[in-house]
């Protein structure tokens, strides 16, 4: 089977490729009878029920309802922080009698007879837009009529609509029935972001382009399109592509499979210094709701190092490899309500993991015969899992005015498992505790981590703290920001089959990148302040940011704050229209004033930045305590 995918992906030619993705976009902009404006999904998703509100009063309640929510779209509430809960706790137990599903229009116009009078250039994309399904939205909820209110469930549900990546907002109200106090009418409330989208850049110091093809909605059934291609005079091929498919919630499970190549080492890497070709598929279904039971994925990919850097045979490491990893989880809770008669939010979860890496060629230099990155890797983990979690919606956290979903509560993990790797076998145990907390209208999160390896005696034993704070969101006239302070520390002892760690990028000082510079243990910390919505252009909003970081690196037994002390400092912008398809642009100027004579100095950075988010899954696959 290995073999049939590798010839798979030795055929892939650019020009198949560009085919393909022309005749599923032209399909996706085939004329269709939805128009982009607040409307009801009728019939054929809602059925007629004898039950019905007063059809005037209904109106009213639906057209005011619409505005605020585009007024909040348009300008959101500053300091403001609520507990998902709150407005449905008072119809708790009430009868859903009807359920009602709503659009607005995708760029907030109250007026549609209004925005008709003149075609813009906002009318025009409209009509390229194809909104999103009623079956889509219907597919997508937690509950039906005839069943009784759960705050948490609707909560969740609302939560849920809102990472959905083609809907750039999503509100679930719930109004009382005038025939019957007991009764009440859900109306679902969702807003699409502009599907299509082409984003260009520059890479590697403005000697080579990047260009993006999005979209997010082909068809308005809920499946997206995401395709690359780079030119750069700096690699060999000048240029690089890849195409991958997603579709959402795969025949109502909730499942998303997603399946693509990619020849611009964006799948990710077994080492640092290489580059990467992939094929993969995967399917993943996470536990979207505190009710749901089961959660789980399966990836198979096939990844191939590329010469992109054209290097001499004696140096270039030629090797392919196919990963096998799937995982599940079964969620549940011992009690429905606590001594105070309450809702029972804890749960306990148990996992299981399997992960194969194996190579069907390997690098022919010796040193790398015994590197345990470029040999075959088996695992099996089992996890215990204790969980808690509650959710609050604020505004301009990591976005740039919409609705964030910020999880708190704990969660704490008990791992044991098996490795294989380099002839070794190894007994694996590990324990992680993370609480992320409200404070104020701020937000705070705390991570402890440790675990090790038993063969022999103590191996590969890490230990991983991190730390952070997010202030509440100051507001001054116009201008709002926050500040953030992150810390984190980690130590390898006994390193066996571990590599030491560095401070490139993400890792330590962004946009920092010299990979002779690395250690065993690690501290990092970073004071960043940021403005939001500082000016916009054409409705794209510019955050601005200012940030200076520290890091450390160390042996195992260093003292680490006696270590040379590596600084970063930097300033430039997010920049989004959260009502398109776009990434976050990040455009970044960093000095490094203390980096070795060997580093550079400075660093002018274009890249985009995946749309950060708390992690608001409490499960995820059983995996060792991170060492990177």
């Amino acid at each position: 089977m290995g073999c049939m995918f590798v010839l798979f992906f030795e055929r892939l030619k650019i020009s198949g490729w560009c085919i393909a993705f022309l005749i599923v976009i032209s399909f996706s902009l085939l004329p269709t009878n939805l128009v982009a404006r607040s409307y009801f999904f009728q019939d054929s998703i809602v059925k007629k029920r004898s039950f019905h509100i007063d059809s005037l009063w209904r109106k009213s309640y639906i057209d005011s309802l619409t505005k605020r929510f585009i007024s909040k779209n348009r300008k959101p509430e500053g300091d403001q922080q609520l507990q998902s809960i709150k407005e449905y706790v008072a119809y708790e137990g009430k009868v859903i009698k009807s359920i009602s599903l709503m659009q607005t229009d995708i760029f907030n116009e109250p007026d549609e007879k209004e925005a008709e009078k003149r075609k813009s250039l906002k009318e025009r994309m409209r009509e390229w837009h194809t909104n999103t399904r009623p079956w889509v939205i219907q597919n997508s909820l937690f509950f039906h009529e005839n069943e009784t209110v759960s705050s948490y469930r609707l909560a969740d549900n609302a939560r849920y609509l809102r990472s959905l990546p083609f809907l750039h907002d999503a509100r679930i109200y719930v109004t009382p029935c005038d025939a019957n106090a007991d009764s009440v009418e859900v109306i679902v409330l969702t807003q699409d972001i502009f599907a299509p989208g082409v984003a260009i850049y520059p890479i590697d110091n403005v000697s080579g382009v990047m260009a993006k093809f999005y979209h997010s909605n082909i068809n308005g059934w809920g499946q997206a399109i995401d395709a690359g291609l780079e030119v750069s005079s700096k690699r060999n091929p000048v240029a690089g592509t890849s195409l991958s498919y997603t579709k959402y919630n795969l025949l109502g499970t909730f499942t998303d499979a997603n399946i693509g190549y990619s020849q611009l080492n964006t799948q990710g890497t077994i080492d640092t210094g290489v580059y990467e070709g992939s094929f993969f598929i995967r399917l993943n279904r996470p536990l979207y709701s505190s009710y749901t039971h089961f959660a789980g994925g399966l990836t198979f990919q096939y990844n191939k190092s590329i010469n992109v850097n054209n290097l001499a045979d004696s140096l270039f490491r030629n090797y392919q490899y196919r990963l096998f990893d799937t995982w599940a989880a079964y969620s549940f809770s011992f009690k429905r309500f606590n001594k105070k008669g309450e809702e029972n939010r804890s749960r306990r979860a148990i996992s299981l993991r399997y992960y194969q890496q194996y190579f069907l060629k390997n690098p022919e230099q010796p040193q790398f015969i015994y590197d345990p990155n470029y040999n075959n890797w088996k695992y099996t983990l089992a996890q215990l899992i204790l969980f808690r979690q509650e959710i609050y919606n604020t505004h301009y956290l990591f976005g740039f005015g919409r609705t964030e979903d910020i999880a708190t509560g704990y969660y704490a993990t008990f791992t044991s498992g098996t490795d294989h790797r380099l002839n070794k076998d190894r007994v694996y145990i590990g324990a992680e505790f993370e609480q992320q907390k409200a404070i104020g209208r701020g937000f705070s999160s705390f991570y402890v981590g440790a675990g090790g390896f038993i063969s022999k005696g103590l191996e590969d034993i890490v230990v991983n703290l991190k730390g952070a704070f997010y202030s509440k969101l100051l507001v001054h006239k116009k201008l709002r920001f926050r500040h953030l302070i992150e810390a984190g520390y980690i130590n390898c002892y006994n390193p066996t089959l571990y590599k030491p760690v560095n401070i490139n990028d993400d890792f330590g000082l962004t946009g920092f990148s010299d990979n002779s510079i690395n250690g065993y243990q690690r501290l990092n910390i970073k004071s960043e302040l940021n403005l939001y919505d500082l000016f916009s252009i054409l409705g794209f909003k510019f955050n601005q940011f200012t940030s200076v970081q520290f890091s450390q690196l160390g042996d195992t037994n260093d003292f680490i704050l006696g270590q040379h002390l590596y600084m970063g400092i930097g300033t430039g912008f997010r920049i989004r229209n959260e009502g398109l398809v776009f990434k976050t642009l990040k455009v970044g100027g960093y000095y490094y004033p203390t980096a070795p004579s060997s580093s550079p100095k400075f660093n002018l950075q274009f890249s985009t930045v995946v749309d950060l988010r708390f992690n608001v899954s409490p499960i995820k696959a059983p995996s060792f305590v991170a060492y990177k």
